[in-house]
C-alpha cells in the first residue's frame, strides 16, 4: 500500500509539472508556424490536450483510491490500538441541577403543565417517573421563583389549576415549599378550597414527617373535605387513624346527602384491602342502592371472601333490590371461582 502511495504522488507531481509547463509558454517560445507545420502542430496539441485530459482523470481515480486506503489505513490503526490499549468508557456529560441554570417563568409554566398531565397518574400511585422529573425541575428553580408560584396558588381562581399547583409544591422536595403548604392549611382564616387542595396534594408525599399535620388536620379541621383528604394521606400510609378519620368523615356525608359522599367511596378503591373492614359493615348499614352497588363491586375487586356472609344475605333479601341482589350474586360467582392455574 505504501508503495501505491508513492507512485500517485509522483503522478500527481508529473502531470501538475507538465499543465504549468504549458500555461506557462509564450508565443515566442512556442513559435508561430505556417502551413503544414501548423496543421501538425495543431494536431499534436490536440493529442496532448487529450493526453492531459486523459491524466487529470488517471490522477482523479489515483486520488481517490488514496483516500480509501488512507481511510482503510487509519481504520486499522484504530482496530490494532484498540486491542493494545482498551478505550476507557464515555459518560455522557449530563448537566442537572444548577448547571442547567434558573427556569424561565415559561419553563415553569411548561413543567406545570407537564405534570398536570401526570396528576391522575400519581393519584393512581404510577406516577414515580413524573415526580422525579418535577423535583430535579424544582431543584433549579429560585427560591424567588418559588414564592411566585406559591403566591400564584394562593391567587388562582381555576380550581382544576390550583390542584396543580399543589401537588407541584407538595411534590416538589422544596422544604421551603412544604413550609408554604404547611402554613396554608393551617390558617383557618383561608378559603376551605385553600386548604382542601393543599390536603390533597401533602396526602400524596407518602412523606412519614408530614404525617402529625395530616392528623391534626384530620381531627381538627372545620371542612370536611379537607379532613378527608388529610386522613386519606395517613390512611394510604398505612396508619390506622387515617383510615378511622376518613371512615368518619364518608359517614358523615352520606348522613348529610352531601353530593360528594359517592366520590368518598373512591378513595376505598384506592386504599384497597385495609379498607375492607370498613366496607364489609357498611354493606349492612347504608340501604341506598346505588351506594350498596359500589360498595359491592369493592369488595369484588378485592375478592374479600370474608365479605360472602353479608353477600348472601344481599342475595337473599327482597327489600334489597334487584341490582343489589344480582350485583351480590355476581360477586359471589366470583369470588369463590377457582383460582386459574399458571
Amino acid at each position: 500500500m505504501t508503495e501505491k502511495l508513492i507512485l500517485f504522488f509522483a503522478g500527481l507531481a508529473v502531470g501538475v509539472a507538465g499543465i504549468l509547463a504549458l500555461n506557462a509558454m509564450t508565443d515566442d517560445e512556442a513559435g508561430i508556424p505556417d502551413g503544414r507545420e501548423a496543421a501538425r502542430l495543431s494536431t499534436e496539441n490536440a493529442d496532448l490536450k487529450a493526453g492531459n485530459q486523459e491524466l487529470r482523470q488517471t490522477l482523479e481515480r489515483e486520488r481517490e483510491e488514496f483516500q480509501q486506503d488512507l481511510a482503510a489505513v487509519r481504520r486499522e490503526a484504530q482496530q490494532a490500538l484498540a486491542e493494545i490499549v482498551p478505550a476507557a468508557p464515555v459518560t455522557p456529560e449530563v448537566p442537572t441541577g444548577a448547571d442547567l441554570g434558573r427556569p424561565s417563568e415559561a419553563q415553569i409554566e411548561a413543567a406545570m403543565r407537564e405534570f398536570a398531565g401526570s396528576l391522575q397518574g400519581v393519584i393512581m400511585g404510577e406516577g414515580d417517573e413524573a415526580k422525579r422529573k418535577l423535583r430535579e425541575f424544582f431543584a433549579r428553580v429560585d427560591a424567588a421563583d418559588l414564592a411566585l408560584v406559591v403566591e400564584r396558588y394562593k391567587n388562582e381562581s381555576d380550581m382544576e389549576v390550583k390542584i396543580v399547583i399543589a401537588h407541584a409544591l407538595a411534590q416538589s422536595g422544596r422544604p421551603e415549599a412544604i413550609e408554604a403548604l404547611t402554613d396554608i392549611i393551617l390558617d383557618r382564616n383561608r378559603a376551605f378550597t385553600d386548604r382542601r387542595f393543599v390536603a390533597h396534594g401533602l396526602a400524596f408525599t407518602g412523606n412519614p414527617d408530614l404525617h402529625p399535620l395530616l392528623l391534626d388536620v384530620a381531627t381538627n379541621d372545620p371542612d370536611r373535605g379537607t379532613r378527608a383528604n388529610a386522613a386519606f394521606g395517613l390512611a394510604r400510609d398505612g396508619v390506622d387513624e387515617g383510615l378511622k378519620a376518613y371512615a368518619a368523615a364518608t359517614d358523615e356525608a352520606f348522613a348529610e346527602q352531601d353530593p360528594a359522599a359517592m366520590q368518598y367511596l373512591s378513595g376505598f378503591y384506592l386504599l384497597g384491602k385495609p379498607a375492607l373492614p370498613y366496607i364489609r359493615e357498611r354493606l349492612d348499614t347504608y340501604k341506598e342502592p346505588q351506594t350498596r352497588v359500589t360498595l359491592i363491586q369493592l369488595v369484588k375487586k378485592e375478592k374479600d371472601r370474608e365479605a360472602l356472609p353479608v353477600l348472601t344475605r344481599l342475595v337473599n333479601d327482597p327489600t334489597a333490590g334487584k341490582a343489589v341482589q344480582d350485583a351480590a350474586r355476581q360477586a359471589i360467582e366470583l369470588i369463590t371461582a377457582p383460582e386459574e392455574e399458571d
